[in-house]
């Protein structure tokens, strides 16, 4: 037993997991249990090791003589007490390098590195290169768009502008139709004066020959003012809205048969007809400007106020008569502008805690509770409650929330219909509120919600340019929400 005490031990690597082990030279050639990796390996002997010296302790404790077995290694001693750690790559253990691997020279390790990061750079550099060939693509796409757009308000314009043309052209051959009508009307009428001379050889030389010449005369002026009577009112009846004109005609006619005698019948005509022309003018107006009203109200509604100042500079050009009426409701757009300008980037309160005033939903129920406002969706499929201006673009939303059911998508920019930014809010259920902060603006949106960290995420292409805040819900979803807010931001 003294014998085996004084044996040498010999160490060598696991081929499997390289732990470095120390075992008594008679054990060479037996099979063992790695005690690291538990894979079965067979003890080489030191002609078939490694050449390189294996550091080895300065006192390792005498081995316990073991029967000649495959029992696991577990009582080989390990060359130190702390456990060496596997190494991949190119070094042992042990820290030295692995047979055949070249140590690299200072000079070498450089360079090497030096490549490694040119080489990363040029990816990094590529990488820039393609989000610049994106963004000029964009730009690109966005301008071909903006040409595009102002092409069809140039051909728009051309269109209306040809078709005014048209009008005024249709109008002007309106007006000659009605110059040849009066001439061809003048050959007609003188048929009547036709008869009158015919019957004139009845009464040669009779004391009615002159009553019925003076009577010639007579009937003649009056068939003339009468024919135009006639055209004038059949002119209105083809430009209903071309009031002035025709008021005066109307006048200048009363003029001239004022000075026939006995015409008091076709005055008491013409001025029957004038008065219809103007209440049919002051209905019209009536009408012109509640259509007007009706219109800018819209358009104020949608904070369009430059719109609505357009609105009114087109009516007046039509109705200048109209122009008191007219100035009054710009006067009231200039007001509602100034007031807009003052509270325009101010905060706007979506809900006040007691009502729903300026909420829109499908497929959700909207109710107030003690809490604030509960939105569910009982519905079978997706709904949503949106509030705000169909307007807006760049703004801020800042609410608290709690969820009761489900999971809720809060959507910036939201339109029914149309694709919307949408961020899903975490799901964290119990009694306590939740506080939420969104900001778009342009092709950003930033969100955060409670104390987490700030996200900026990148407005997909496609979705809505403006539009309401928008909370989308699944079936069976609940959630409650108050001290919601919005502000616009420049």
């Amino acid at each position: 037993m003294g014998q085996e005490q004084n044996q040498e031990l010999i160490s060598f690597n696991c081929p499997s997991c390289q732990k470095l082990l120390k075992v008594r030279q008679n054990l060479v050639g037996r099979t063992v249990k790695c005690p690291a990796c538990m894979n079965v390996i067979q003890i080489p002997d030191s002609e078939s090791m490694p050449t390189q010296p294996i550091p080895m302790m300065e006192h390792p404790p005498e081995p316990k003589p073991a029967p000649r077995s495959t029992a696991p290694i577990s009582r080989l001693a390990p060359a130190s007490k702390p456990a060496i750690k596997p190494v991949t790559g190119s070094k042992l253990a042990s820290g030295r390098l692995r047979p055949g691997v070249k140590q690299l020279s200072p000079e070498e390790q450089a360079a090497k590195k030096k490549k490694t990061m040119m080489m990363l750079g040029g990816a990094i550099a590529g990488v820039i290169i393609i989000v610049l060939i994106a963004v000029f693509m964009s730009a690109q796409s966005a301008r071909k768009q903006k040409e595009l757009e102002e092409n069809k308000r140039i051909a728009k314009v051309k269109q209306e502008q040809e078709e005014k043309e048209a009008r005024e052209q249709k109008a002007q051959s309106v007006i000659k139709d009605v110059v040849k009508f009066e001439e061809s009307v003048g050959v007609d009428y003188g048929s009547l004066l036709k008869k009158i001379r015919e019957k004139k050889s009845d009464v040669k030389g009779t004391p009615f020959e002159k009553e019925l010449a003076a009577k010639e005369d007579e009937v003649k002026q009056k068939v003339d003012v009468l024919r135009v009577v006639r055209e004038t009112t059949r002119d209105f009846e083809s430009n209903p809205k071309d009031f002035d004109r025709i008021i005066k005609q109307y006048d200048k006619l009363r003029e001239d048969a004022q000075v026939i005698k006995n015409t008091d019948a076709l005055v008491n005509e013409i001025e029957k007809l004038k008065v219809e022309v103007v209440k049919a003018q002051k209905k019209e107006v009536e009408n012109v400007l509640a259509s007007l009203e009706s219109n800018v109200g819209g358009l104020m509604d949608k904070n369009q106020f430059k719109e609505a100042l357009f609105e009114c500079n087109k009516t007046f050009k039509d109705w200048p008569d109209a122009k008191s009426d007219i100035e009054k409701i710009v006067v009231k757009i200039n007001q509602a502008q100034a007031e807009y300008q003052k509270k325009r980037y101010d905060w706007q309160v979506l809900y006040d805690g007691s009502a729903t005033t300026g909420w829109d939903s499908v497929g959700c129920n909207l109710f107030i509770e003690t809490d604030g406002l509960v939105i569910e969706n009982k519905s079978s499929g997706l709904g949503f409650a949106a509030a705000g201006q169909a307007d807006w673009q760049n703004y801020t939303v800042e609410l608290n929330f709690k969820m009761v059911q489900g999971a809720v998508t809060i959507a910036v920019r939201f339109k029914a219909g149309e694709p919307s930014m949408a961020i899903p809010v975490a799901r964290k259920f119990g009694s306590s509120w939740e506080k939420v902060t969104v900001t778009v603006k342009d092709n950003e949106m930033i969100f955060k919600q409670g104390d987490g960290e700030v996200k900026k995420v990148p407005v997909p292409d496609g979705t809505s340019a403006q539009g309401k805040v928008g909370f989308i819900l699944k079936p069976n979803d609940k959630i409650i929400i108050k001290d919601i807010k919005a502000k616009l931001i420049e």
